[in-house]
């Protein structure tokens, strides 16, 4: 695996702006829609959501207290309501929460996954089931 050099960033000017490969912020936003899109893990199409981004950070010091400041984006996540509930209340249970993927620093913008019909699906596997 590669190891991030452990190394502390300073600038002085007026104010100084510490960065360090460990400092991030996360922010958990409500996006609102005018269609409807499809989400990993949810079996309906949904309008509204909650967004989640990641963001190297920096610590801006001046006038005797701390700004953090988020900066490039480094991941952001999308998630129904329920799977945010589920997400928020289920701590160290399972591998995870489904989330849809929207971007990450490596890959760019992610396409948008395509929407599941469990009634369908469900339907197709009776009807095969059924035929054999």
């Amino acid at each position: 695996k590669l190891i991030m050099k452990n190394e502390y960033k300073v600038e002085k000017q007026i104010r100084r702006k510490t960065t360090h490969p460990s400092y991030g912020t996360i922010v958990f936003n409500r996006t609102y829609c005018c269609g409807e899109k499809a989400l990993f893990g949810s079996s309906i199409k949904h309008r509204d959501t909650i967004t989640m981004e990641l963001r190297h950070a920096e610590i801006i010091r001046g006038l005797h207290q701390d700004w953090v400041h988020g900066d490039n984006l480094i991941a952001r996540v999308e998630m129904s309501y329920s799977q945010f509930a589920e997400a928020i209340t289920s701590f160290g249970q399972g591998s995870g929460i489904p989330v849809t993927i929207n971007y990450t620093e490596m890959d760019g913008r992610i396409p948008e996954c395509d929407f599941v019909s469990k009634r369908e699906q469900f339907t197709d596997e009776f009807k095969a089931k059924k035929e054999q």
